[in-house]
Formats: C-alpha cells, sequence, structure tokens
C-alpha cells in the first residue's frame, strides 16, 4: 500500500506521535508511522509514556490497552486531566475480543478517540492517525473561521451603532449626543442638507475648538469643515 507522507504536503506541520506498546510490534509501528511522515516517540510503559508527555506533549498518543504496571485505560485518564494535553488525540490497541472480551471495556469512558483490535497491519494505523490529525485541524480552522466571523459582527455593530446615533441626532430627539471625530466630546445636531440626493447631517463646532463637521451618509464617515 502506497502512503504519501505528510511531509511532502505543502504547508503540511509534521505532527507528533507517543507509541505505547511493551511488545516487539512497537519498533514496526514506528517505522510505518515515521515513513508515513510523523515525528515518533516511543514508551515502554504508561509510567514512562506519562513522563514523556510532561516534557513534550504531543499531538497523537497510541497505546497499548495491556501495559505493564499502568494500563493504557488508565494512561488515557491521567492524559485527559492535564491541562497542557487536552488536545491529544488518543487511540487505544486492545487484543483481539475474542481472547480478553473484557479489554474492550471502558476506552470510550477513557476519552480515547479510537480503538484498533489486533491483529492489524501497521498501514491501518497510520490510516486512523491521518484521520485523527485531519479532524482536528479541520476544527481548528473552523473554530478560527468563527472567530473571524464574530470580529466582523462587532465591527459591523460598531459601525450601525454609530450611524444611528448620528440618526438621532439629525432627527433632532433631546439627550442624543455624537462625538467629536477629533476629541470624542459631544458634538451637538445643527440641520440636515441634501446635495444630489445625498444626505448630510451638520453639527455645531466642537468645544474645544476641534471645528466643524458634517456626516456624509453616502460615505458612512464625518468630514471636517471648517477648524
Amino acid at each position: 500500500m502506497s502512503l504519501e507522507p505528510l511531509s511532502s504536503q505543502p504547508q503540511a506541520a509534521l505532527p507528533s506521535i507517543l507509541l505505547v506498546e511493551d511488545h516487539d510490534s512497537r519498533q514496526e509501528y514506528a517505522l510505518e508511522l515515521r515513513e508515513a511522515g510523523f515525528s515518533v516517540q516511543q514508551a515502554g510503559s504508561g509510567e514512562e509514556a506519562l513522563e514523556s508527555v510532561l516534557e513534550r506533549v504531543p499531538d497523537v498518543l497510541v497505546t497499548d490497552i495491556s501495559l505493564p504496571g499502568m494500563s493504557g485505560t488508565a494512561l488515557c485518564r491521567h492524559v485527559r486531566r492535564l491541562s497542557i494535553a487536552k488536545q491529544i488525540k488518543m487511540i487505544a490497541v486492545a487484543p483481539s475480543p475474542d481472547g480478553m472480551p473484557q479489554a474492550l471495556e471502558g476506552t470510550t469512558d477513557a476519552g480515547f478517540d479510537a480503538v484498533l483490535v489486533k491483529p492489524f497491519l501497521p498501514e491501518e494505523l497510520v490510516g486512523t492517525v491521518r484521520r485523527l490529525f485531519e479532524r482536528g485541524r479541520e476544527l481548528r480552522h473552523r473554530s478560527l473561521a468563527v472567530r473571524a466571523k464574530a470580529v466582523q459582527t462587532t465591527q459591523r455593530s460598531n459601525r450601525l451603532h454609530l450611524q444611528s446615533r448620528v440618526f438621532l441626532a439629525a432627527a433632532g430627539i433631546m439627550g442624543i449626543a455624537v462625538s467629536c471625530p477629533g476629541c470624542h466630546q459631544p458634538i451637538a445636531w445643527r440641520e440636515t442638507n441634501r446635495i444630489n440626493q445625498i444626505r448630510f447631517d451638520y453639527f455645531q463646532p466642537c468645544v474645544n475648538g476641534c471645528g466643524e463637521y458634517l456626516f456624509d451618509h453616502l460615505r458612512r464617515r464625518f468630514v471636517k469643515l471648517r477648524s
């Protein structure tokens, strides 16, 4: 099966993987992941993996469920409690349910994002890691797009707020003040005029001597008449 290395893709970040396994198959999985373009760190136990996460947080953690000492499920729970590691994607490697039917219990509650059941080819692990990493990147892009949309909405709201203040002042409603573009002190509306179907609101001179202004409704901005 031919796999294009992620490192050959344009502007693709090189994701890091922590592979936790106490069997000889770990080297085979690590080799396949590196050939696919991933940066791979290895650990032989849950305790060693937890220390590695504290030193350098990986993008993806792949762990065998049946580890000596701390199990893979317990490792996942510990990592999920770390504030620095909340974005890690985690994959559980479980033995065949025929041999250990209880092995898959608790993987979902522990916080794993995916489960691979032995035996499986190294290519399957690479494909699973790719899908999780791409899904995480897509979610980050969506989050940035939502944030940018919120900024645009706020800016538009601010513009509409300014326009509404000018409209209210032009309507002669008492108690509504428009700020001087120069010093931000309140300035009073004087009159409205239309030139070539364009509406202009004129204001009294600023008390601080900044000058006189009009509001151009076509360009939606203040224009200084004189100082």
